[in-house]
């Protein structure tokens, strides 16, 4: 099963919003001239009829150019062609592709992107892909020579002989005919780059449970530093590694661990489950992240004192317009999150709305487990971002073998770095012994909140925590609030003692306008969008 989410044309359909293009449509030709097999947009809205395109590419070599009078090109209609001819997309800024192009002989393509202007680059929504049937065909993409592949073994064995070559997956492919991979089947530390082209991975299948296996696990053991992993689907992956060892182990679906640069990357349903550090995507990341998210996979962590998170277990790199509605779940001693278990590096314009659950019931025990909508534990930064995500925290326990405590809140759980213009609507709930905060459990003395809310609602059997409607600690930012007609909490053992600086507004109030210290510029706020609370206008839920 193949799907697309609508939160992955963000960046396409913004970076198309004020510009005009070639597009490459049902509609008739116009503002478009050709000649010698160069077709060159004349205005800033034109448009090159499919037919045309196939009966100039039946001919010969054909280039598509966009010119600066148009600057973009949008392939919006499907083409096939079976003449060995090359298809050239040279675009003044961005190429964006939604409907599927497919070279079904020995046909080549070129795109060539910021050809005289800057910040554009090419990208593959809706059923936007390019296939080849040949795996010899030739794909050149800005400059760059990449070799086909259209299976998880070729690439593999490609990488093992080099792995700083440029790859790209030539079509779907279905990985159950591999079975089940005993470990990585990309072992080599990557250091190329490897395109997706638009195209999906399904079923792949990786486990194992071996007591002195400490290595990393994903379909990329490690991208390295120079590697780049893009435009790519893992649909239904199945990753379970268990083991008992001295060292550390990363585990995500695309890879262990990251260094480099991933960037419009979806995993979607299937599994991720390990004993250790793990994410939905990948398992650490030092790199960069961008545009890429994890839907409706279960992602599980089992060992004590290792995170795990929806996109990442821990990140210590860049994470930007990224999310995940991944069902997280942490054993005993996990520090799990929404979107990360633990951030030491930068997050922004993300979002978690999956549902995030720490110890107790899942496994059927007690004991201590740490837990926040977003991210559990926070050192690094993170702007404009939000969380919907239900979070169960947990069941505590006094005395006995398994006495403990258990810790969680709506956003974080600690927070000891910065977090600015976030917010909370996901409900947080426990069992007995619970530290909890609406917004962060625990803020550490310097940790900054600035301009954020919460409408979160708190309940639990008996909650021995300060300040549960925004956090424990005084936060050194500003203008943060909490909605005191939602964030209530039950079963509280003391009042709540939140900071003079955080104020609570009424949810009348809260719909009614923006907040002071929340920049329109920043903000917004709509009946129709986010029930009427606060939103980012850069980081919108709908």
């Amino acid at each position: 099963m193949i799907r697309r989410i609508a939160l992955a044309a963000t960046f396409v359909l913004s970076a198309f919003s004020a510009n005009a293009a070639l597009v490459i449509a049902k509609a008739p030709t116009s503002n478009v001239t050709c000649a010698a097999g160069i077709c060159t947009a004349t205005a800033a809205d034109a448009v090159l009829n499919i037919k045309d395109v196939k009966t100039l590419l039946k001919a010969g070599d054909l280039t598509i150019a966009s010119g600066s009078a148009a600057e973009d090109i949008a392939f919006n209609a499907t083409l096939n062609w079976t003449k060995p001819h090359r298809l050239t997309l040279d675009a003044y800024r961005s190429i964006a592709f939604t409907q599927p192009v497919t070279a079904e002989g020995t046909g080549a393509v070129t795109l060539t992107t910021n050809d005289g202007g800057t910040g554009g680059d090419y990208s593959f929504t809706d059923k936007g892909k390019i296939a080849f049937w040949d795996l010899s065909s030739s794909l050149i993409i800005n400059g760059a020579k990449y070799t086909l592949v259209g299976d998880v073994a070729t690439l593999s064995v490609q990488i093992t002989k080099n792995p700083n070559r440029n790859y790209a997956l030539a079509r779907y492919y279905d990985a159950s005919a591999d079975g089940v991979y005993g470990a990585s089947p990309i072992i080599t530390a990557f250091n190329g780059k490897f395109d997706g082209l638009g195209h999906a991975i399904d079923n792949l299948s990786i486990a194992f449970n071996k007591k002195d296996l400490g290595i990393d696990a994903g379909l990329f053991l490690e991208i390295g530093s120079k590697g780049v992993v893009r435009n790519l689907q893992l649909t239904s992956p199945n990753i379970q590694v268990f083991s008992k060892h001295k060292q550390d182990q990363f585990v995500g679906a695309l890879a262990g661990r990251n260094a480099g640069k991933i960037r419009d990357v979806q995993v979607i349903g299937g599994n991720v489950w390990a004993s250790e550090t793990v994410g939905g995507l990948v398992g650490w990341t030092s790199g960069t992240v961008a545009n890429s998210h994890v839907v409706e996979t279960s992602v599980q962590v089992t060992g004590g004192f290792n995170g795990g998170g929806g996109l990442a277990g821990d990140n210590s790199g860049t994470i930007a317009s990224s999310g995940s509605s991944a069902a997280v779940v942490g054993n005993l001693g996990t520090f799990v999150g929404g979107l990360l278990g633990n951030n030491f590096g930068s997050v922004s314009l993300s979002y978690s709305s999956g549902t995030v659950e720490a110890g107790g019931a899942q496994f059927g025990n007690d004991g201590s487990s740490y837990s926040g909508g977003f991210v559990d534990y926070n050192e690094g930064t993170i702007d404009q971002s939000w969380s919907s995500s239900p979070v169960y925290g947990g069941t505590g326990a006094a005395g006995g073998v398994h006495e403990s405590d258990n810790y969680t809140g709506g956003f974080a759980d600690q927070n000891f770095g910065t977090i600015s213009r976030s917010y909370v609507t996901g409900a947080v709930s426990a069992g007995e012994y619970i530290y909890m905060g609406g917004f962060v459990r625990f803020n550490a003395q310097g940790g900054e909140i600035d301009a954020s809310y919460t409408i979160s609602s708190l309940t639990c059997s008996y909650c021995e925590a300060k300040g549960p409607f925004f956090a424990t600690g005084c936060p050194a930012g500003s203008d943060d609030y909490w909605d005191s007609d939602t964030t209530f909490a039950t079963g509280r053992s003391k009042k709540s003692d939140d900071c003079p600086a955080v104020s609570s507004l009424t949810d009348a109030q809260l719909k009614s306008g923006l907040p002071a210290g929340f920049t329109p510029s920043i903000w917004g706020q709509s009946a129709s969008i986010n029930d009427g609370y606060p939103y980012l206008l850069a980081n919108s839920p709908q």
